[in-house]
């Protein structure tokens, strides 16, 4: 029977397990590195941090957030127009623009990734991350 489950993600791990078989992982961990372990989500409104979402605990089961700050950052480095509806039909019509300059779409290619990372846990801007251009 299978007593842990682990996602890892570069030097980011999140594991499910028995409180006994992650300390014998964490133990077997340091052995080769340097391990910084969170609080487990033990019971209602215990939170953690994963991959720059926040996961709490509640009696329906995970809630997970995406940071505010990732939002503000992308305003910030992409001006936006904010709308009541996250998008319309402009969204359908066909790109005539010229290609970007390298810089530029550089930025651009940045920016839809993380766009794409935020839209799994906003639904309010999904369809406009993954409309058809």
């Amino acid at each position: 029977m299978v007593k842990k489950y682990l996602c890892l993600h570069a030097d980011d791990g999140l594991l499910a397990s028995t409180r006994e078989e992650r300390e014998k992982l964490v133990k077997k961990l340091e052995e080769k590195v340097k391990v910084q372990v969170s609080s487990p989500l033990y019971e209602i409104g215990s939170s953690i941090e994963f991959l720059k979402r926040k996961y709490i605990m509640s009696e329906e089961g995970s809630l997970v957030y995406s940071d505010r700050k990732r939002v503000e950052h992308l305003k910030k480095v992409m001006p936006v127009k904010e709308r009541d509806a996250p998008a319309d039909g402009s969204f359908l019509q066909e790109d005539k623009s010229p290609p970007l300059e390298p810089s530029k779409a550089k930025l651009f290619r940045e920016m839809t990734g993380r766009l794409l990372y935020l839209a799994s846990t906003r639904p309010d801007i999904q369809f406009a991350v993954s409309a058809p251009r």
